[in-house]
């Protein structure tokens, strides 16, 4: 049934997605590795930056599809609910009073259906389209900012490391580039570390609201499969009493 087919394009188009980034879920860094900084922890830290800038494309991507997809699941949607209405209408003309009755809960479940389906279409920017600009606006564009204040930190400290070891041990300043060297590296390090605490806050939102999101959106579409399983309950009566109606002819 067509409108069987349109349910499965909605659930299809937005989870898999979702799933798809969930699949990409990393583990938590670990702060103490962060301040030894060895080429394993800048390795997962690699991982983790790739796991959540690259999500700013996914998002995007998800974000036009939800577009287009209430876009046509709302033309659909007027479609399916003026074509229930007129087989309202047909229904009632009936002069079988079952096969009134069974035309008329098969529109009537129709109805049901698009209605529902017009709510979760409603509902699909409040439930996706806001929380993931909020979680690129809020979230995702900040630790760019970050990670561009964490390199410049890391280039002021090489840089005053540089030329502290440029330095022969009784040339005038070398004290001044030693005290250079160690407030470089400390600032460092605490740009280092708010760094890495933000992307492992980043990693656990992304998991755990992700998946409210995934859950909101089952629960819609769970409604419209029940709704759509008594319409085709609706379907077996009418074909039942069919071959009734055959037979006793």
């Amino acid at each position: 049934m067509i409108y069987i087919s349109a349910l499965k394009g909605w659930k299809s188009i937005i989870p898999l997605t979702l799933i798809t980034i969930l699949k990409n879920m990393t583990t938590p860094l670990n702060l103490y590795l962060c301040l030894e900084d060895s080429p394993d922890f800048r390795k997962e830290l690699s991982e983790c930056e790739n796991s959540i800038f690259g999500l700013e494309a996914t998002i995007k991507s998800l974000i036009k599809l939800i577009r287009s997809s209430v876009e046509l699941a709302s033309e659909y949607t007027a479609k399916q609910l003026q074509f229930a209405e007129e087989f309202g209408n047909f229904a009632k003309q009936q002069p079988d009073s079952l096969i009134k009755t069974i035309l008329s809960k098969y529109a009537n479940s129709l109805q049901e259906i698009e209605r529902s389906r017009k709510i979760l279409q409603s509902h699909m920017y409040s439930m996706f389209v806001e929380p993931l600009e909020a979680f690129v606006k809020n979230g995702i564009i900040p630790l760019k900012e970050m990670k561009k204040v964490v390199e410049k930190a890391s280039y002021d400290a090489d840089s005053a490391l540089a030329k502290y070891m440029g330095k022969r041990p009784r040339d005038a300043g070398i004290f001044e580039a030693s005290l250079e060297v160690s407030e470089t590296r400390k600032e460092f390090h605490n740009q280092y570390l708010d760094y890495v605490i933000k992307i492992n806050e980043l990693e656990a939102k992304k998991k755990f609201e992700f998946m409210e999101y995934v859950k909101d959106f089952g629960s819609n579409v769970h409604r419209i499969v029940i709704l759509s399983s008594k319409l085709r309950n609706t379907e077996r009566h009418g074909t039942s009493y069919e071959r009734r109606y055959k037979i006793a002819s």
